[in-house]
């Protein structure tokens, strides 16, 4: 817009792509090899490769299964004594920032509605199921950083991911969050499960009452996102402030009382008060991208 021509080498097909090697005796046993493979697929690789002198060990090829079972695109193309090949046939095209967060998006609202109905009926299989999709929720969120990574080693991915660095910063970033609200949903099943006794009707209607201001304030920053609102990520961030209200309120009712079930209690109104300023967090990020746009 501003009359500069930015130049780029020309760049051959296969040029882009990013392989690396891992001797397998180097990458020790199962949790230091998978943090290795999540680790060169977030830094953007695209092959990987993992050699050995003798067979690999069991805790490697156990930790590559894994690996490709856990994040998106990454599939095993050759398995053999000596090697095991890994390669990324994710489409970019398909899989775009936006894509992504959406996505993200759709599952946290799954799993709070999901979670609010196991509260009100202390229904602890529904609370299993909402454990269960927090999975998916870290999927998207290691794609996402790896698209990000790949967006700033490469000029030509603006165009593929259709966003900008600076939009693909605040994007991860909301990425990020998301994941991390999707983990305290998570710990709020779990604590549910975890319950000696099921929450009295009163205690239950409480905590109800915080989470929906949660849940609310978090769908206020993402339809800002979506519908490009700033006057709505405004409103997000003062919604942000009842919900805070609300769970002080409940941690105060606990200050007289006592036992394994009232620390429980305790857990889930800490991470419904996380969630909304976690949503506060979002909507800061939505500013500045509309603010950049502008």
């Amino acid at each position: 817009d501003d009359g500069r021509l930015v130049l780029t080498p020309f760049l051959k097909e296969d040029s882009s792509v990013k392989s690396k090697v891992f001797d397998s005796v180097e990458l020790g046993d199962f949790n230091q090899a998978l943090r290795c493979l999540v680790g060169a697929y977030v830094m953007g690789y695209d092959h990987i490769d993992i050699k050995s002198r003798e067979h690999i060990s069991h805790d490697v090829r156990k930790a590559v299964r894994t690996f490709t079972d856990t994040v998106i695109g990454p599939e095993i193309v050759d398995d053999s004594l000596h090697r095991l090949s890994i390669t990324d046939l994710s489409d970019f095209r398909k899989l775009t920032f936006d894509t992504s967060v959406r996505r993200m998006h759709l599952i946290i609202n799954a799993m709070m509605e999901s979670l609010e109905i196991a509260i009100l009926k202390n229904d602890l299989k529904i609370a299993e199921e909402v454990m269960d999709r927090d999975r998916e929720l870290n999927r998207l969120n290691w794609l996402v950083a790896r698209q990000y990574n790949k967006l700033m080693k490469d000029p030509m991915m603006t165009e593929t991911l259709e966003t900008t660095k600076e939009r693909g910063l605040n994007l991860m970033l909301i990425s990020r969050i998301q994941e991390r609200i999707g983990d305290h949903i998570d710990r709020i099943a779990y604590n549910l499960i975890e319950l000696e006794k099921p929450l009295s009707k009163k205690r239950a209607a409480d905590l109800m009452r915080a989470l929906k201001l949660s849940h609310e304030a978090y769908e206020m920053s993402m339809k800002s996102l979506f519908n490009r609102n700033m006057a709505l990520a405004n409103n997000a961030m003062d919604h942000v402030n009842a919900a805070v209200s609300a769970c002080d309120d409940l941690t105060e009712s606990l200050a007289v009382e006592r036992g394994g079930d009232t620390l429980k209690f305790a857990y889930m109104i800490e991470s419904t008060l996380r969630i909304a300023r976690y949503s506060k967090d979002i909507s800061e990020s939505v500013i500045n991208i509309l603010v950049d746009m502008n």
